[in-house]
């Protein structure tokens, strides 16, 4: 049967119409009500749950319509990855402290709980311990209280490295532009085995930010007024980079294309400078390079006479053996020819005695 044929049987029964038991009244309902009702009754039949002795079908009312609709279930928005809380690295130090102590007293799940992330991410935190403490112990204070993403756990030393050789240059009232701190960085890569690490102006600026270095101070006064304009090898990589610029009207712009003579100054400026920072990076590599070549030699010199000392000492010792066992054996010579001459001189006396005795026995 048809949903329309039901309800239009539903329609036509009579209002003084009863069924045996348990039964009431159907009052004649509208068009829209009838296909709630019908829909109503031809689940409950397709279920088994349709009692032919019990059943009454009443027409949907608007309340009814809005009570179902507000009982109905709704399901949670799933949380997509990386959507849950984000912790600082002040916290995760603080998670891997509190698990330290407890000793294996608190579980995972616990912990997640009381820092309102999930066990995932603790057992995630736990595997990365000693990653998160490099960057909290190597990071600055801004980093370490408002950071919320991890970086790289690879970079800690190889930026420590660089910041000590940045912070000697500055010792040495050396400027330090931000292109000499890329090409120390490129040099320090291999060393590392960082791979395809690019020394950006991103990296380059976020190192600042990390260490608390100021990028213009960097460079010193000098270096900032003339870095208005990009260096050449900046200026290069940026056209490699980036082939669909737009047309810049600017007024720096517009008065460099117009007095193209004061451009070409201070590009020539500017060469002569990058030639100078590279000169004096080459300078410090190789000044390093000869002192640790000076190191090894020296090492390498204390070895040798450390492993002549020890020959001699040795050879020493045994002339001294030699000394002794000669020593000795004249001593055993001096001792045989006493005893050679204590023999000889009781022969002397056996012979002196055996002729007296023979004389007086011949008598």
């Amino acid at each position: 049967m048809s949903t329309q044929d039901m309800a239009a049987t539903a329609a036509s029964v009579p209002n003084t119409t009863q069924l045996q038991t348990n039964t009431y009244v159907v009052p004649p309902v509208s068009a829209s009500s009838t296909f709630s009702a019908a829909s109503v009754a031809l689940s409950a039949a397709a279920n088994g749950s349709l009692d032919p002795t019990n059943t009454g079908v009443s027409p949907a009312t608007p309340q009814d319509v809005v009570a179902d609709a507000s009982a109905a279930p709704t399901r949670p928005a799933k949380k997509g990855k990386g959507v849950g809380k984000r912790l600082t690295d002040r916290e995760r130090v603080e998670i891997l402290e509190l698990i330290e102590k407890s000793g294996g007293a608190l579980t995972n799940s616990e912990v997640a709980r009381r820092y309102g992330i999930t066990r995932a991410a603790i057992q995630k935190l736990k595997a990365k311990g000693p990653e998160v403490r490099a960057r909290y112990r190597y990071g600055s204070a801004e980093t370490r209280d408002d950071r919320k993403r991890g970086g790289h756990s690879v970079s800690v030393p190889f930026e420590r490295e660089l910041y000590e050789w940045v912070r000697g240059l500055k010792a040495r009232k050396v400027p330090v532009p931000p292109s000499l701190v890329k090409e120390k960085a490129k040099l320090l890569v291999p060393k590392y085995g960082l791979g395809n690490f690019q020394a950006s102006n991103g990296w380059y600026y976020n190192f600042c930010r990390r260490f608390n270095l100021i990028a213009a101070a960097l460079a010193g006064e000098k270096e900032v007024e003339t870095a208005k304009g990009p260096a050449p090898a900046e200026t290069m990589a940026t056209a490699e980079e980036d082939t669909s610029l737009e047309v810049d009207h600017s007024p720096q712009l517009q008065q460099m294309t117009e007095n193209p003579q004061p451009t070409l100054s201070v590009y020539e400026q500017q060469l002569q400078q990058y030639q100078h920072q590279m000169a004096a990076i080459a300078a410090v590599t190789l000044q390093q390079q000869q002192e640790q070549v000076e190191e090894e030699l020296q090492q390498q010199v204390q070895e040798k006479q450390q492993q002549l000392q020890r020959e001699a000492d040795a050879t020493q010792g045994n002339q001294s053996k030699s000394d002794r066992m000669l020593k000795l054996l004249e001593r055993q010579n001096a001792l045989l020819e006493r005893q050679n001459g204590m023999i000889q001189d009781q022969a002397k006396t056996i012979k002196k005695l055996y002729a007296v005795v023979t004389k007086n026995a011949g008598l």
